[in-house]
């Protein structure tokens, strides 16, 4: 008997994990930017990253939207309405943001917590790579923070927009490196040693586990096929015992045959 499908909504179980990720950072974007004491040029910062981040969730809204079996059902009774709303660039609208939180959740424990372990298994590269995606927005917001925070205030220093922060971050995470912008306080150095370890610790676990998954998949190929010729292997031993029966059977009636022949 199949195992029942899980809730049609839901797509990938690495994708969801994603968008919820993603939910979770755009409520704490939220919070920032309603802090009244934040530093203009960190808040500029974080407003670019929300633009980014409202960006994927329009792509998402898209996609479940024209993905969906239902449209009118999608949209009306499974808060369709709500994702159209948050990934909409109006500060008043973020709010909605909670309702992909809520609805993500619900969806996944109808799902099964244990099934979906199973599948973030199953799709390791896949999860790998929506997880460095997330780390990458993680890095580039707050090394971005991190960097105009120290810069922008140093008369010496080449770094004084959020503009100049992400790209700084973005440059040093690829290692390119383009020496355009670079911090020249002790602090900048600081954020700009850590953005540069973490950075090149993801791409690194990132690698890692794209091999691992490829390598994975290969032994279980290697080891379905393993599995199928030793099948084949026992079959062929099963016949080869059978036709060893059936040939002393037949030299048992032979040499009857031989006896019975001699005695008259």
């Amino acid at each position: 008997m199949a195992a029942p499908e899980g809730p049609r909504e839901l797509k990938n179980t690495s994708y969801e994990l994603f968008i919820l990720l993603l939910s979770f950072l755009s409520i704490l974007n939220l919070l920032l930017l309603l802090w009244p004491k934040i530093d203009p040029v960190v808040r500029e910062v974080v407003d670019l990253m929300d633009a980014f981040v409202t960006f994927l969730f329009m792509l998402d809204f898209l996609n479940r939207l024209f993905t969906a079996h239902s449209k009118s059902a999608y949209f009306v009774r499974n808060w369709g309405w709500a994702d159209l709303l948050a990934s909409l660039p109006f500060p008043q609208l973020k709010i909605f943001r909670i309702f992909r939180i809520v609805r993500v959740i619900r969806l996944m424990r109808e799902f099964g917590f244990e099934r979906m372990l199973k599948e973030v298994r199953d799709n390791r590269a896949g999860s790998a790579a929506y997880l460095v995606v997330f780390m990458v927005i993680l890095i580039l917001e707050f090394g971005g923070m991190g960097i105009v925070y120290a810069e922008a205030g140093n008369p010496e220093s080449n770094i004084r927009t959020g503009g100049d922060g992400v790209w700084w971050a973005f440059v040093t995470i690829t290692t390119v490196g383009y020496g355009d912008r670079y911090p020249v306080s002790h602090l900048g150095r600081f954020v700009g040693f850590l953005t540069m370890v973490v950075g090149v610790g993801t791409f690194a676990v990132f690698t890692g586990m794209l091999a691992t998954a490829f390598l994975g998949s290969s032994s279980e190929e290697e080891q379905a096929e393993a599995a199928a010729l030793q099948a084949r292997l026992d079959g062929m031993q099963r016949l080869l015992v059978d036709q060893a029966a059936a040939n002393a059977a037949v030299q048992e009636r032979l040499d009857r045959m031989e006896q019975r022949l001699k005695k008259e």
